[in-house]
């Protein structure tokens, strides 16, 4: 199985920064002792010659933006987290984003998966910078689905028989996203302010 994974990713090793856990990865290494994702991670590293990082169940990534012929530089940081719960029929989890907003701080996009929908919401927040200016924010809240179709298929019948359909689940999108960052230059009470315009679309 992972030497599949290996032949199937491997054309896109390049464009991979990071490789994280979900709960499935998880489960294997509890009842297995067998760590896929690392296989994973080791298999395309050395067949590709890249550097592909390992991420835990959850954690950040940050990426730096510098400015042309100067020292300055911006940062956008996403905190990651696979996901937990069922996601609930009508909020389909996002209700889950006010949890992370209580207990997480200094992230530019909160971004979490496992209940298999999708959706991008914007949380606008009052912060204070190290100027001790009090400025706006956007947070980034996105929501990633699975590649995965669990609610049967057209030869059996969709919502005929299968895990999804006995336990009484809809059908769920399919597909991920991408991020766009872009690094723009405001003036802001006349101070000039780097800011990353950032926004997610949807890939199939």
């Amino acid at each position: 199985m992972v030497n599949d994974a290996i032949e199937w990713f491997s054309p896109y090793a390049k464009n991979i920064d990071v490789i994280s856990y979900g709960n499935h990865e998880t489960a294997i290494i509890k009842h297995q002792e067998i760590d896929v994702i690392q296989r994973l991670v080791g298999g395309l590293n050395q067949k590709n010659g890249t550097h592909i990082q390992t991420g835990g169940y959850g954690g950040w990534i940050v990426y730096n933006f510098k400015r042309p012929k100067s020292a300055g530089s911006v940062s956008y940081r996403i905190k990651y987290y696979h996901g937990s719960g069922g996601g609930g029929p009508v909020t389909k989890g996002t209700i889950q984003f006010n949890r992370m907003a209580t207990m997480v701080e200094g992230a530019d996009m909160v971004w979490m998966g496992h209940v298999h929908e999708d959706h991008e919401l914007t949380y606008q927040v009052e912060r204070m910078n190290h100027n001790n200016r009090v400025h706006l924010k956007e947070v980034l809240m996105v929501r990633t689905a699975t590649y995965k179709e669990e609610y049967g298929d057209e030869k059996d019948g969709y919502g005929a028989k299968g895990w999804m359909v006995e336990r009484g689940s809809p059908p769920k999108p399919l597909g991920g996203r991408f991020l766009i960052l872009e690094p723009i230059r405001e003036i802001i009470n006349g101070h000039e302010e780097i800011k990353v315009k950032a926004y997610t679309y949807r890939a199939q």
